[in-house]
């Protein structure tokens, strides 16, 4: 639920990577979380820059570090996490798999059970692609009533040929969402950025 040092944080922490090298900034952000800040030992991972032995895949790295900081957090506080779905075998599902949050059956395009900015940052994963463009819409508008911050993991510029043959069957929104969506998303959010990941998606991070 929404914390109101969450924008102080995230503020405080974009300020701190930005002078930071990818190798120190994994080490900053672990140390920090774990109460345990150790800048000269920081400062001398700044040669590692570039990845492990010089073969990129510092995002990972950072992501790895950023995931662990956010587990131990989540630990530290009550922080409350929901879940919804307008199936309920999926929520079924849901909740055998993870035990302790909450699920709840609603319709993403109506979310009237939430307050404004009722959650730090809502999330979606490859749900979008598959809708007509006024339930996208809806579904954008809600997001960001009810969040400052939204992250979505859907399609990118193109969609690998064996899951376009499924996406074909299915229907043409798909298309549609790969000319559109960005767009719709700047007219949604003030702030939007994208992000091409391997194998045709891509993160959507909005603010």
């Amino acid at each position: 639920m929404k914390n109101n040092e969450t924008k102080i944080i995230s503020k405080n922490a974009k300020k701190l990577l930005f002078k930071l090298a990818c190798s120190d900034a994994l080490f900053c952000i672990l140390n920090r979380e774990f109460e345990h800040p150790l800048e000269i030992e920081e400062y001398a991972a700044i040669p590692l820059c570039g990845g492990i032995m010089q073969q990129g895949y510092q995002c990972g790295m950072l992501w790895g570090a950023s995931l662990g900081a956010g587990l131990e957090s989540f630990h530290r506080f009550d922080n409350d996490g929901e879940g919804i779905d307008f199936a309920p075998a999926m929520i079924k599902i849901a909740r055998s798999k993870y035990i302790g949050i909450k699920f709840k059956i609603t319709e993403a395009a109506n979310l009237n059970i939430y307050t404004n900015n009722f959650f730090d940052i809502v999330t979606s994963s490859f749900v979008l692609h598959d809708m007509l463009q006024k339930d996208r819409i809806s579904i954008l508008k809600e997001m960001k009533r009810i969040s400052d911050s939204c992250i979505i993991y859907d399609y990118g510029d193109k969609i690998p040929f064996i899951p376009s043959i499924f996406e074909f069957l299915e229907g043409n929104n798909y298309k549609n969402f790969l000319k559109d969506f960005f767009n719709e998303l700047k007219v949604t959010f003030k702030h939007c950025e994208k992000i091409n990941l391997k194998k045709g998606g891509a993160l959507y991070i909005c603010s």
